[in-house]
């Protein structure tokens, strides 16, 4: 997938929390700190891990991966079309 190529640094086939953190953080520094600084809900309090988020940020979380796997397929559908330009160079 696109989306892995894109943001696997060292071509594992695989995302460390580093990587995915920085796939989808925000670039300012202030508002990526909003998110990344806040305090350990869930593993402290011993719920079932597999219910973390209640289903409204399920669904939300299902958009946006479905978002971005559609924008990495429009994508790589644009870029099959340039290459088959006869006079279409790159660089």
């Amino acid at each position: 997938m696109l989306f892995f190529r894109k943001h696997d640094r060292q071509g594992r086939g695989r995302l460390n929390l580093g990587e995915f953190t920085n796939a989808f953080l925000p670039f300012s520094r202030e508002y990526a700190s909003l998110v990344t600084d806040r305090p350990d809900y869930y593993s402290s309090r011993g719920y079932d891990y597999t219910r973390f988020f209640n289903p409204e940020t399920r669904f939300e979380m299902k958009s946006v991966w479905a978002a971005i796997f559609k924008a990495e397929h429009i994508m790589e559908k644009i870029r099959f079309e340039l290459s088959r330009r006869r006079y279409f160079n790159s660089r």
